[in-house]
């Protein structure tokens, strides 16, 4: 799956990736040369909905102009047990942001899994 050469704007996630039971592995996914403009959530991500693998992903060249949002312009945040293997951020270029990058591996509220299963 690719992302490229686009102008997002939005007041939630811009392009955050999630993977819910039953939908199965998400892989080689790229996210290349884009202008993002985040309100409120986050730029580019990974979860909080981790529940099946996630493989080879690659964000890269793209450009951050305005990030008001409550939270990381980049995060990686696994609150369930899904592996998570091969994730790339690469030339980012970010001009306005609160907060810059998060990686979170535990329980949050958006967690589904039982404590036993992480």
């Amino acid at each position: 799956m690719e992302v490229t050469n686009c102008f997002l704007r939005t007041f939630d996630d811009l392009v955050v990736l999630k993977t819910d039971k039953g939908q199965g592995e998400l892989r080689d996914v790229t996210v290349r040369k884009c202008v993002l403009w985040n309100e409120l959530a986050h730029a580019l991500s990974l979860g909080a909905e981790l529940r099946e693998p996630l493989t080879n992903v690659l964000f890269s060249d793209c450009d951050v102009i305005h990030d008001k949002g409550r939270a990381w312009v980049m995060r990686i945040y696994n609150t369930d047990t899904a592996p998570v293997k091969n994730v790339v951020f690469d030339n980012i270029r970010v001009d306005e942001a609160r907060q810059l990058i998060s990686v979170w591996i535990g329980k949050d509220v958006w967690s589904k899994q039982a404590s036993a299963d992480m």
